[in-house]
């Protein structure tokens, strides 16, 4: 009996052993699901919601950047437009070399209707110690009515201060350096018919103060130029008098002086006898504004300006 009881004492203890296992092998496999479930299935979600995240991001970033550029282009195009109405305004710089070798700037106004053989050009040329950007203003507007326009920087001034490897300024010139301005003029000339293809027979030529003195002097001797304006001459700037020189001169010529800028007005009176120019003389009373002084004046300006413009088209005119 004792064998017998202690036989199935064991088998039973075998029986329970197997059960424990099956109950504990059943448990890991109900475990496992949740195991990955709760763990595996967890991270890959949160994986795929930090995926969705940074797509969010790089999306929101992608669009940030694109804005960025739109308004970048926009503003870069705006620059280029800003860009080419200034170049408009202040004209497209330019460089051309004098016969005795000086390096000249100038600023070129391409006329608003295009250029043709019949284009009219004016040369403008500015005061003793100034440069270009005195005609600015008035250069826009010549070039709004039809007129190529070429401003130029006389040697010593400004930008034109390079002769071969030497710098020059006006302020060291001896009276045969001003007169050897007149070749700045002529160099003006050539640019504008060998580079703009403007017709020789059609350009007159603006000149202020000495400028004035200057194209008087290049116009008497190139009978080509069609018209000469002489804001505030005199009968002689640093040695270039004008005496000899408007009474050789044949084609039209206009003179404009300030009263009150006595010694320019005396001068200009006396120019006009020399060639009788009666109505071709404009002396404009209480003021003292001188050569393109005259054309910024708030209150005589764009007056003078309209003056100019219309005698000048008169010059251009087919003659019956």
């Amino acid at each position: 009996m004792i064998e017998r009881f202690s036989y199935n004492n064991g088998l039973l203890r075998k029986r329970k052993s197997l059960q424990n296992r099956r109950t504990i092998l059943s448990s890991y496999a109900d475990l496992l699901p949740r195991f990955y479930y709760e763990h595996i299935f967890d991270a890959v979600l949160m994986k795929k919601k930090y995926l969705l995240t940074i797509a969010v991001v790089t999306f929101m970033m992608n669009v940030i950047i694109l804005s960025a550029l739109s308004n970048n282009i926009t503003l870069i195009n705006m620059a280029f437009a800003n860009q080419e109405r200034n170049k408009n305004q202040s004209g497209e710089r330019v460089i051309f070399t004098s016969d005795d070798g000086v390096s000249l700037v100038g600023s070129y106004y391409k006329p608003s209707i295009g250029i043709n053989n019949s284009t009219r050009s004016v040369i403008l040329l500015h005061m003793l110690g100034m440069d270009r950007a005195t005609w600015d203003n008035f250069a826009q507007k010549l070039s709004q009515n039809g007129y190529a326009v070429l401003s130029v920087d006389l040697r010593g001034h400004g930008e034109s201060i390079k002769q071969a490897n030497s710098t020059i300024s006006y302020q060291s010139f001896m009276p045969r350096n001003f007169k050897n301005m007149t070749l700045d003029v002529k160099a003006a000339k050539k640019y504008l018919t060998e580079e703009r293809d403007a017709n020789p027979n059609q350009i007159s030529i603006i000149g202020a103060s000495i400028g004035a003195n200057l194209a008087l002097n290049y116009a008497a001797s190139d009978h080509s130029i069609k018209s000469v304006i002489l804001l505030s001459p005199g009968l002689n700037y640093r040695g270039i008098s004008t005496l000899d020189a408007i009474t050789k001169y044949k084609n039209p010529t206009y003179i404009v002086a300030a009263e009150e800028d006595l010694e320019s007005a005396k001068d200009s009176k006396i120019l006009c006898e020399k060639i009788t120019c009666a109505e071709n003389l404009r002396i404009f009373e209480k003021t003292n504004d001188h050569g393109t002084d005259m054309l910024s004046n708030k209150m005589l300006g764009s007056k003078l300006q309209d003056i100019i413009l219309s005698w000048l088209d008169s010059t251009f005119e087919p003659k019956d």
